[in-house]
């Protein structure tokens, strides 16, 4: 007895229209209203865009700063504890997810830096890392994200990188002091776990 497959679109039951007898295919507007209800509910990939990240940033209740400059790009700043900036930047039409996460400006030595930054790019993905002097004279560690989307995404994808983002750059950030004190050497250690003892 052969086994029974699941048809695949029995999870799009109450969204499908009913074709009777198998032979009529839906209209337009039936296609139409289809493809909205899709969308509205997150199953439909959507065009990338400052929007979407505002919106999900208000279901989790982040506070951010917006602003378009003169070239008019975007942008959405959204600080951590004080101790990660992230940097969300988007030219409208554009297919690409750039982010870029800051620490906070420290006054050291940028050769120690950017050992830290080197030592994290040996054991990590993302973000990847560097060093930027600042005009006061102190310098901070930085990452950067570019993940590109030319077909579009849908919600359960972006709040996928979206906690990519925020975990991997939290990360990296929180981890920039302990390495400097000399508190930890090995940049894959739990930095919870680490307190503990």
């Amino acid at each position: 007895m052969s086994e029974e497959k699941k048809n695949p679109a029995a999870d799009l039951n109450g969204i499908l229209p009913p074709v009777a007898g198998g032979a009529q295919e839906p209209t337009g507007p039936e296609i139409n209203e289809i493809m909205e209800q899709l969308q509205s509910q997150g199953m439909m990939p959507l065009p990338y865009s400052l929007d979407r990240v505002a919106s999900w940033l208000e279901a989790q209740s982040l506070t951010f700063n917006r602003e378009t400059d003169d070239a008019g790009v975007d942008h959405l700043v959204i600080p951590i504890n004080g101790v990660a900036f992230f940097h969300f930047i988007h030219t409208p039409g554009d297919a690409r997810m750039t982010v870029q996460v800051s620490s906070q400006d420290l006054e050291v030595e940028r050769e120690k830096l950017l050992e830290f930054c080197d030592q994290w790019n040996r054991v990590s993905f993302f973000p990847k890392t560097f060093t930027v002097a600042l005009d006061n004279g102190k310098v901070e560690a930085r990452g950067e994200y570019c993940f590109l989307f030319p077909e579009g995404l849908h919600d359960q994808l972006l709040t996928m990188y979206m906690n990519l983002v925020f975990s991997t750059g939290t990360d990296m950030t929180a981890k920039v002091l302990p390495y400097l004190e000399g508190k930890i050497t090995d940049l894959t250690v739990n930095l919870e776990e680490t307190e503990q003892k």
